[in-house]
C-alpha cells in the first residue's frame, strides 16, 4: 500500500499461471467459461464447459436436464465463438455429479484419444484479466 496524502493506493497482481496443490487434483485445471454442446449428434444440450485439464472437465447444464449417470460415455462439442471452424468435439465419461439449487454439474474424464485435441484447445486459451478466466 502506497500513501499519498488522503489517498491511499493499493496495487495488487494478477496470477498468469496456475499452481497444482499436492493432494487436491493430479493435473491443474484451468478456470473458464466456455459455451458447448453435449451430445451434438443427437439432443444437442446446451452447457458451459466452467474448468479444463488434459484429462478432464466440469461442464455445467440447466438443472431440469436429467439422464446422466456416472459411468455415461458422453461426446461434448466446445464453441469457438470467434473462429467456428476451431470448435472441438471430445468425448469422455462421466465420474462424477453434482446438483445445485439452480444447475447439474458433470466432472467429465476424457478419452485418451482426444489428448491432443486438448492440448490444442489450451494452447488457444488466453487470461483475462477483468474475468480472472481463460478465454478462447
Amino acid at each position: 500500500m502506497v500513501e499519498t496524502g488522503d489517498i491511499s493506493l493499493c496495487v495488487i497482481t494478477l496470477p498468469r499461471a496456475v499452481q497444482v496443490i499436492p493432494g487436491m487434483r493430479s493435473e491443474a485445471r484451468l478456470e473458464l467459461q466456455l459455451d458447448g454442446i453435449l451430445e451434438p449428434e443427437t439432443k444437442k444440450y446446451l452447457c458451459e464447459v466452467r474448468d479444463i485439464s488434459n484429462s478432464g472437465c466440469q461442464i455445467v447444464l440447466d438443472k431440469t436436464i436429467s439422464g446422466f449417470k456416472i459411468g455415461n460415455v458422453i461426446s461434448l462439442l466446445i464453441q469457438d465463438m470467434e473462429n467456428n471452424c476451431e470448435s472441438t468435439t471430445v468425448h469422455g465419461v462421466i465420474r462424477n455429479t453434482k446438483t445445485t439449487p439452480n444447475f447439474r454439474k458433470l466432472g467429465v474424464q476424457f478419452d485418451t484419444e482426444c489428448v491432443g485435441k486438448i492440448d490444442a484447445l489450451v494452447e488457444r486459451l488466453s487470461y483475462c484479466h477483468s474475468t480472472q478466466r481463460f478465454l478462447l
